[in-house]
């Protein structure tokens, strides 16, 4: 899982709803709607965003009630640092079906990223309560939490990412940094383990393995630790089993004042690799972008 924000895994023609048949005029104009927004998702999962923006514009010049293509291009222009748009995209897409959860994810991220912490966190919580299962809001609160420097709610939402998807590689990452910070080192290096099994060619499974060979000589070196070679991994203990957390049962800190510069998490580990923050549930991209225009906004969008 990565930060960029790709394209929504659904095509329109499975997701929006057509214009009613008997006015042809109006279904002509949706399916080519279709096509351009099918198009855009190809473009958005290659890598070429800069045309996906133009397909999806496209899409709902067409059809203006498209809104996955309005949460794809609040995507996109999230992926290009182009916030004032992707805010724009995201509220346009929410006004048409506001319990979408991979756009009130998306949402979330934008306004973590210009400084709008607590309305952040009360988009990731709308996406875990409208879907239990959401792992990605999970592990974005999870990460907000932890930039602040609160870790013990940090690792209950890691904790719940994980259990609702086994697989989130990013998560066992977070959570193994943060027993290893806690010097708790056996479960550091469980998770570290299970991360960089999971995704081996990540940049954080270098950095995954660098701790575990340091947890491996401090265990060599204090045998007081060897009992716990063969870890438990124990839940944060205001882990929610079963269902997502409530607005009552999680203490949110107050918003924090935008400065403009990164902080938080954004500020690397002297021993850590940089991490990406933020993720939403994605295809695997096949291909690159073949030059870095495709990562600038065009002045004309």
């Amino acid at each position: 899982m990565r930060a960029v924000l790709p394209a929504a895994p659904v095509l329109a023609q499975a997701a929006a709803a057509a214009p009613a048949a008997d006015n042809d005029e109006s279904k002509s104009k949706y399916e080519e709607a279709v096509k351009a927004y099918n198009r855009g998702v190809e473009l958005h999962q290659a890598g070429f965003y800069n045309k996906a923006i133009d397909a999806y514009h496209e899409a709902v010049t067409l059809y203006p009630r498209m809104e996955e293509a309005y949460s794809n291009l609040g995507g996109v222009y999230a992926t290009q640092r182009s916030y004032k748009k992707a805010i724009e995209a995201f509220e346009k897409a929410i006004a048409i079906n506001p319990n979408r959860t991979y756009t009130l994810n998306g949402y979330g991220t934008v306004l973590y990223a210009v400084g709008k912490v607590q309305e952040a966190k009360e988009m990731w919580t709308k996406c875990f309560t409208l879907d239990p299962t959401f792992a990605s809001a999970y592990y974005n609160m999870g990460n907000a939490l932890e930039g602040e420097k609160n870790t013990d709610q940090a690792s209950s939402f890691y904790y719940k990412a994980v259990q609702t998807n086994p697989n989130m590689a990013d998560a066992y990452y977070r959570m193994g940094l943060i027993y290893f910070k806690g010097h708790h080192y056996a479960q550091a290096k469980y998770m570290l383990q299970r991360a960089t099994e999971l995704e081996p060619d990540a940049e954080f499974s270098k950095d995954s393995l660098k701790q575990i060979e340091s947890i491996n000589k401090m265990l060599e070196q204090d045998t007081s630790d060897k009992q716990d070679v063969k870890p438990k991994v124990i839940a944060p203990a205001n882990a929610h089993a079963g269902k997502a957390p409530s607005s009552s049962e999680v203490t949110l800190p107050q918003a924090t004042t935008y400065t403009g510069k990164r902080s938080g998490l954004f500020k690397k580990h002297k021993k850590e690799k940089k991490v990406d923050m933020f993720i939403q549930p994605s295809t695997p991209s096949t291909t690159q972008p073949t030059t870095e225009e495709d990562l600038k906004e065009k002045p004309s969008q």
